[in-house]
């Protein structure tokens, strides 16, 4: 190759080209090689291609032609071989072999460093946006957790019914008797609220309270009871000396202001004699709110009351009017009915509280209280629950019929009167 070189200054000029090709491909594979481009200080030193000259020969060769080519070969076997960056621009070959040693070009921009900030910035970008999509998810599910527990659960599907059946006047008021048994009176009433619904009313207002305890909708709820019961009862003069049982949960009471709204409306209540019956399951947790209604003079009574839930020293402070038993305690077989309707009664005397025995369905129920000395009553075997229309011909009749017992004293059984 030298000899071919050496023929002629136009082979040198396509070494030299051939050289720049090799160099910039040997770059973008060896990123890391840095080779030697030669630079000449003057144009007129760089090898003029355009007019070839004769080929010479031999020792016909200029000094800078072989110049070229030693420079040009030099070149490659550089970017052939690894670099070797240990050595300085000092300890070069050229300098080793003592040669005029050429200035190196600026090295070339790494094309693996100008391709990692686009790559490094969409990595970021990707990561951003995919930390950025599971935020939104994850707010998204707690929205839809709040939304469905505010406006999907059942409880919230059976507030807004309740809602819309007050608005409707879906809701109406019955009156169940309760008897004095010895003289076969009516002494009382308990109101029944009644729903004129098919999905919720056959289960029970008692059940909608319960399901609805502690919201605001109770609170329109009692308020509704409490006002239609004085309306109602306000023209019925046979029953301004009744007591109206009124069931209210202990946790309505435990808000100062519904307390407070709930005392007002009893003491406001004129047609007859209203009282506030609180579950005794519930009974632990409002004692507190017992004792203050009844020191605004409010009358209060323990409703759903089994043996084991009677305890004599709770109850004594906080003065009640009633004790109404639980409705399992009559379905119990004989000889259980009968011992715990006994010590219940033992209990209320030692209270000094009357005690009403509810669910009474059959003559053996009846003759069981007057064996345990209970005489208050409730239930269809004495009578069902009436509505406001037709209370005063049931109060009527019952007069009637307890002025001609009085006179006659027959030997009745049962209080089937209605």
């Amino acid at each position: 190759m030298k000899e071919l070189v050496q023929r002629s200054p136009v082979t040198a000029g396509c070494l030299f080209r051939v050289y720049k090709r090799a160099a910039s491909t040997a770059q973008s594979i060896n990123p890391t090689a840095n080779p030697q481009i030669p630079s000449y200080e003057h144009a007129s030193d760089r090898p003029k291609l355009e007019q070839p000259r004769p080929n010479p020969t031999g020792s016909q060769a200029s000094a800078f032609d072989r110049e070229v080519v030693h420079t040009a070969i030099s070149s490659v076997s550089i970017i052939t071989r690894p670099s070797t960056s240990g050595l300085s621009s000092k300890e070069s070959p050229e300098h080793a072999d003592g040669e005029r040693s050429v200035p190196s070009a600026p090295a070339p921009m790494n094309h693996q460093d100008a391709a990692l900030s686009p790559a490094l910035s969409n990595a970021l970008l990707v990561a951003f946006l995919v930390m950025l999509a599971a935020g939104l998810i994850g707010l998204a599910a707690v929205v839809c957790v709040r939304l469905r527990t505010r406006f999907f659960s059942p409880r919230a599907i059976l507030a807004r019914a309740a809602i819309r059946g007050l608005r409707r006047k879906q809701f109406y008021l019955e009156y169940q008797p309760i008897f004095y048994t010895q003289r076969r009176k009516c002494i009382g009433i308990e109101v029944m609220l009644r729903w004129r619904k098919s999905a919720y009313g056959l289960r029970g207002v008692a059940w909608c309270i319960g399901e609805l305890d502690s919201s605001a909708v109770v609170a329109k709820m009692l308020r509704f009871i409490v006002t239609t019961a004085a309306a109602e009862l306000e023209g019925i003069v046979e029953c301004r000396t009744l007591y109206v049982l009124v069931t209210v949960p202990a946790s309505y009471l435990k808000n100062d202001k519904s307390a407070a709204e709930m005392s007002t409306m009893a003491k406001a209540f004129s047609s007859s004699r209203l009282v506030l019956q609180i579950a005794a399951d519930e009974l632990p947790n409002a004692l507190d709110e017992i004792a203050n209604l009844r020191d605004e003079k409010v009358r209060v009574a323990v409703s759903d009351v089994r043996a084991s839930e009677l305890e004599v020293a709770t109850l004594t402070p906080l003065r009640l009017e009633f004790i109404k038993l639980h409705r399992d305690v009559m379905a119990l077989p004989e000889d259980d009915r009968i011992q715990v309707l006994q010590d219940i009664a033992e209990k209320a005397r030692e209270l000094d509280v009357a005690v009403i025995a509810d669910g009474v369905e059959g003559l053996s129920q009846y003759h069981a209280l007057g064996r345990s000395r209970i005489e208050l009553a409730q239930g269809f075997f004495l009578g069902k629950a009436l509505t406001a229309a037709r209370l005063p011909a049931f109060i009527k009749r019952v007069n009637g019929w307890q002025q001609n017992a009085m006179s006659r004293r027959p030997q009745v059984d049962a209080l089937a009167i209605w």
